[in-house]
């Protein structure tokens, strides 16, 4: 029984790091300024936190329900982490110089295609219904850019 939940601990330590990141950006949020459109300081903070936890939560018991769950690592997940981490970090550029909406259209392109390997008209039908659908809830929800 110890072993098996060291194992768990073992195979899931990034999901358990991310559920208690969730936790803590919940406990450093609570003394945050509410108002009254409900779109404070600590909204977006708590977004994320909520999909932090839940979606830990949710790995976890799926990692549960498999028997042995050993981790195999792909030939070539170091070059997908450095690209990923790459286009990351343009996308926060020309979100920030450019324009917020182009730089998660480049995000979501390059995810696309590099990562998930899809075949280019996919991607491009998914990167522009993507983006307009956020471009749509940014409207709804009147977010200034």
């Amino acid at each position: 029984m110890k072993d098996k939940g060291l194992r768990l601990i073992k195979n899931n330590s990034f999901t358990i790091f991310l559920l208690v990141l969730g936790m803590m950006i919940l406990y450093w949020t609570r003394d945050y300024k509410e108002v009254p459109s409900g779109i404070g300081p600590a909204f977006f903070p708590r977004i994320v936190a909520a999909l932090l936890i839940g979606l830990s939560v949710i790995c976890l018991l799926f990692s549960l329900k498999k028997e042995d769950s050993a981790m195999t690592v792909e030939k070539h997940a170091s070059v997908n982490i450095v690209i990923s981490v790459v286009s990351l970090t343009v996308m926060v550029g020309i979100m920030k110089y450019v324009h917020p909406l182009a730089g998660i259209a480049l995000f979501l392109l390059v995810y696309l295609k590099v990562i998930a390997k899809l075949a280019w008209v996919r991607t491009l039908i998914i990167t522009g219904a993507g983006t307009a659908v956020l471009y749509l809830v940014i409207l709804i929800l009147r977010i200034p850019l």
